[in-house]
């Protein structure tokens, strides 16, 4: 579960300069990359059926064994768990479950992550607590649901890091977790996106947990939220820039179904995974950096009224995008539209410029 660490990781040609120093001889053009097909994902599991709400209040019992009066496989039991990462994250401490039967009763057994012994489920998941209440308790007042959504994807950004060294362990499961995210401020995929849906889930926003595979088929979980009726993705692992010297980035704040597409595909073993066709709550539009067509004097305008930062120029699609890095990169004229200093990367999945100023 690796992560990006800015635009420039996803690029098939990445180019940096700074001013006009960039060489003509040093110059690819991008070349279309062909997208995932979109999955769409379909699953009986009903998460309204009463066992799966009585499942959830005995494990919210911080006890290791749950008995349920219904007659559940263990593909049942499955699809519950997974129904968890998205619902109830902050039921983090489970590391491996066993299930096996006593008449028309189903009894789930529980081992914690190793390192975490019963007695400190509890107090562990009262500092989970704790942690969200003081995410929540620093939102703003008076925003709305996207500025929410906007504040919370960044808060998680700027205060975890992606965990590489535990990863590779293998001796840290709390990394997968809303815990190791919210608590412990290190994580992988898996423990940012359950942080990010533990918190909506607590501030009452729809959102929840997906797993798949990006472009280089390495296994991922990233998010879905609902905002003004309308299901976006976001990637928080992939925003995150790890970096003092880069602000978080957006390239996957609020992104739709072809969007996604062009860097990852969804498994078809999931509970439930959204539509998502709309971009008018996506960053790069609300923020005038969004391109139907490639406009130089348009591109000015952004690069003047953004300011300092990182500024991801977004186009709707590749020729345009192709046709703005022919002209601002391969003819070096992006120089000419900034006074001082700058630095750039190419993201030619995505088709972002992001300009460094």
């Amino acid at each position: 579960m690796k992560k990006r660490i800015f635009a420039a990781a996803l690029a098939a040609v990445s180019l940096t300069g700074c001013g006009n120093s960039a060489k003509g001889s040093d110059y690819e053009p991008p070349e279309f990359i062909e997208p995932y097909e979109v999955v769409e994902v379909e699953s009986d599991f009903d998460p309204s059926a009463p066992w799966y709400g009585e499942f959830y209040n005995g494990l919210m019992n911080f006890t290791t064994h749950v008995e349920l009066e219904d007659k559940l496989d263990r593909d049942d039991i499955k699809a519950a768990m997974r129904q968890l990462n998205s619902d109830h994250p902050d039921v983090f401490w489970i590391g491996v479950y066993y299930v096996d039967h006593k008449k028309n009763r189903t009894n789930v057994d529980f081992e914690p992550q190793e390192g975490i012994g019963e007695d400190d489920i509890q107090p562990m998941h009262s500092d989970l607590e704790d942690a969200a209440r003081k995410l929540i308790d620093s939102i703003p007042s008076g925003l709305d649901d996207y500025h929410k959504v906007l504040y919370v994807h960044d808060y998680i950004a700027e205060n975890c890091s992606y965990d590489y060294a535990a990863l590779k362990a293998g001796n840290d499961m709390l990394i997968y977790t809303a815990y190791g995210a919210l608590v412990n401020g290190k994580a992988v995929c898996q423990g940012y996106a359950e942080a990010f849906s533990y918190i909506m889930s607590l501030i009452g926003i729809e959102a929840g947990t997906v797993q798949g595979d990006t472009y280089n088929y390495i296994g991922h979980a990233w998010n879905y939220v609902k905002l003004d009726g309308e299901y976006y993705w976001l990637d928080i692992t992939w925003d995150d820039t790890d970096s003092k010297k880069l602000p978080t980035s957006h390239a996957y704040f609020l992104i739709n179904d072809e969007m996604q597409a062009r860097t990852r595909r969804l498994e078809w073993e999931q509970n439930f995974a959204p539509v998502c066709t709309s971009t008018e709550l996506n960053y790069s539009v609300q923020n005038g950096l969004y391109f139907e067509e490639y406009d130089k004097d348009e591109i000015q305008k952004a690069l003047d009224s953004f300011g300092e930062g990182t500024c991801e120029l977004r186009f709707a699609d590749f020729d345009t995008y192709k046709e703005a890095i022919d002209d601002l990169i391969g003819k070096k004229k992006l120089g000419k539209l900034i006074d001082g200093e700058y630095s750039f990367s190419r993201d030619d999945r995505n088709f972002i410029l992001s300009v460094y100023l």
